[in-house]
């Protein structure tokens, strides 16, 4: 098994400029909300929001290639990268152990997954090559038929081109794919995958190279950087680079409609070793939180003791925080407020579920939003009936996904199944 070099970029100097002392986060305040106590039409309850740092899938610190780190953030999504001939030793032979053991693994560590399949530099004579187009897509088509639309995949990087599948170092005397060969390359991955995710690489640094992703977003990728944290002098990515082509191909807000992901220039113990200040360090978390992060790879590696208040800061904030504000009761059921506290929408199908319980008892079936929470960035009102609407039961909310497992809602007092007793 290949592996690719750690980056030791970092540790040579320390970083330069960019320091952030204040809140990485700063959200308006709750809407107002009064109480009223009872159980008949009209009560109303009013939430507390948590500021803990949720658990919660499809969001937060990404877990690389299996190494589970006890010092890191909670890791909900398993990532990694197979090297194509590997995976495919001879064309139309995809050795699907090697995924489906991956992902098996991380459904079984409660982990969804993500990844991308690199390229053979050493072997590549030119990305246009009508062989190596047909080739991509043929093994792209039969990745999209396998693995579309299955709830254990967090999201797909296009890959492929690049040192790494990167889209970002190519080898010597290899040009970067014409327009025509990546709109094919593009093509085959938004035919394969209309409901996974798809993450295209903010690519080379070379002027024009903004094309590539944006042909990308216009099919509805998200974006991936892979040098997030990178503050060398004379030369960074966040000066030089990601500012210039995210407005280049108009990307800064691709976050309302696909994911956005970054991986560590290095890592976090590099920076520390290369004299990185705290300050510096939230000033990066607060760019993540700016830039609408929803992943971040850190290479399973620890996060400094000095540094974790921080990054729970970032990740009190990072992703979607669905807050149950106001409940009240109708003649028909509950009308509810819920607020997106966090720097995402959910990208994924959630719902809001009510249920009736009588003790540990469910009484009937849970009921769901109508709406799904998959866009909502900031405020919206559900509608959710009851069957009988005069129950003096309990009456519990939870978030609930597209499998009907709980997603933590961030409001205080929640009980231990994850739901949020509202009523009475």
């Amino acid at each position: 098994m290949r592996h690719l070099p750690l980056p030791l970029l970092l540790v040579a100097c320390a970083p330069s400029g960019h320091r952030w002392d204040g809140p990485l986060w700063d959200p308006d305040p709750l809407p107002d909300c009064t109480a009223v106590s009872g159980g008949a039409v009209g009560a109303v309850y009013c939430g507390e929001e948590s500021r803990a740092v949720l658990d919660n899938p499809h969001q937060g610190w990404e877990e690389f290639y299996g190494v589970a780190n006890p010092n890191s953030p909670p890791m909900r999504v398993a990532y990694e990268r197979f090297w194509w001939d590997e995976l495919e030793p001879t064309p139309g032979d995809i050795r699907w152990e090697a995924i489906d053991g991956a992902i098996e693994t991380a459904d079984d560590n409660g982990q969804t997954f993500a990844f991308r399949v690199m390229p053979v530099e050493e072997t590549t004579a030119s990305y246009d090559d009508e062989a190596f187009l047909a080739a991509v897509e043929q093994t792209v088509a039969a990745l999209g038929a396998r693995y579309d639309g299955d709830p254990r995949i967090e999201q797909v990087d296009v890959g492929f081109v690049g040192e790494a599948g990167e889209w970002a170092d190519t080898p010597a005397d290899v040009p970067y794919p014409s327009t025509a060969s990546t709109t094919r390359i593009l093509d085959a991955f938004a035919q394969a995958f209309p409901s996974t995710p798809v993450l295209m690489n903010v690519g080379s640094t070379v002027e024009g190279g903004e094309a590539h992703l944006r042909l990308g977003l216009d099919r509805g990728f998200g974006w991936r950087a892979d040098c997030w944290g990178d503050l060398r002098e004379n030369w960074n990515h966040h000066d030089d680079f990601y500012e210039h082509r995210l407005e280049a191909a108009a990307a800064l807000d691709t976050w309302k409609t696909a994911p956005v992901a970054v991986e560590t220039c290095g890592d976090m113990v590099l920076w520390q070793w290369g004299s990185y200040e705290e300050s510096q360090v939230r000033w990066l978390l607060h760019w993540l939180l700016d830039h609408h992060v929803l992943l971040v790879n850190n290479k399973s590696r620890d996060v400094p003791d000095a540094w974790r208040d921080s990054v729970d800061e970032y990740l009190g904030f990072s992703g979607p925080r669905y807050v149950v504000t106001r409940a009240e009761r109708t003649a028909t059921g509950l009308t509810v407020e819920v607020v997106n506290r966090g720097s995402t929408p959910a990208y994924r199908p959630w719902r809001l579920g009510l249920r009736v319980r009588e003790g540990d008892t469910t009484v009937g079936e849970i009921v769901a939003s109508e709406e799904e929470l998959s866009a909502v960035i900031d405020t919206v009102t559900l509608e959710l009936p009851l069957a009988d609407p005069a129950t003096t039961a309990a009456l519990d909310l939870a978030l609930l996904d597209e499998r009907g497992a709980v997603i933590s809602l961030a409001n205080v007092d929640l009980r231990d199944d994850g739901y949020l007793q509202v009523f009475p």
